[in-house]
């Protein structure tokens, strides 16, 4: 499919998970997605679709033997945070077929702290809505954006994961990377790293679903 589209293949993560469905004037990178956004609600693994050089690669997103240590005193150089509710979720309604309200589930606290941010969701034939409700509750919080620089290192790059201690900031622990840049100034090699707690990816569910005849349905 992507060679189709004129893009180099790499490396490419496997997932066991079978999709069977149609995908009409959408892109690549949203068939993609979608693809291992299935495959992620089965396996619970995360998936990033990313450039390396010239070549599409889709990897999963883990702790691998790549993984530095980034610490005060030593190849860290600073640390900021900064928090965000601009994608908040803090109240989702579950309607049925007919625009029945069945449940709504909310975070009381960030609805007391915040006001009501809501998100709606209709139940679906074979999906646990309450499950999928309670996603987008857990994956859709205050946002932290963790930015370190440090002396740098090729093994940093986006999908990969670093420990970070540092005292000072309360930083402490497993990072995932959410972006990298790579600069040498004044002859120093840098690393300027968004980080985060969560191993997050993002998802996608675009195409029409096919039944067992192998015609789209709605």
């Amino acid at each position: 499919m992507a060679t189709d589209n004129g893009f180099e293949v790499g490396e490419i993560a496997t997932t066991g998970f079978k999709l069977s469905r149609n995908f009409l004037g959408v892109s690549l990178y949203e068939i993609i997605q979608t693809a291992y956004t299935m495959a992620s609600a089965t396996n619970k693994k995360k998936y990033l679709a990313i450039f390396r050089g010239a070549k599409l690669c889709v990897i999963e997103k883990k702790v691998t033997d790549t993984t530095l240590v980034i610490e005060g005193g030593s190849n860290l150089i600073d640390a900021s945070t900064s928090e965000s509710i601009e994608n908040m979720i803090n109240q989702v309604v579950i309607y049925n077929s007919n625009d029945k309200i069945v449940r709504t589930l909310k975070n009381s606290s960030a609805i007391q702290l915040y006001g009501v941010m809501q998100d709606y969701l209709q139940q679906q034939e074979g999906v646990d809505s309450t499950t999928e409700a309670q996603k987008l509750l857990d994956d859709n919080g205050m946002e932290q954006k963790i930015t370190i620089d440090n002396l740098g290192n090729i093994a940093n790059v986006t999908g990969g994961t670093v420990v970070v201690r540092e005292p000072y900031t309360g930083l402490y622990g497993l990072f995932y990377i959410d972006s990298d840049v790579h600069t040498w100034k004044n002859g120093i090699y840098l690393n300027k790293l968004v980080i985060n707690f969560k191993n997050m990816m993002d998802e996608k569910e675009v195409g029409s679903l096919l039944n067992k005849t192998g015609v789209k349905t709605t």
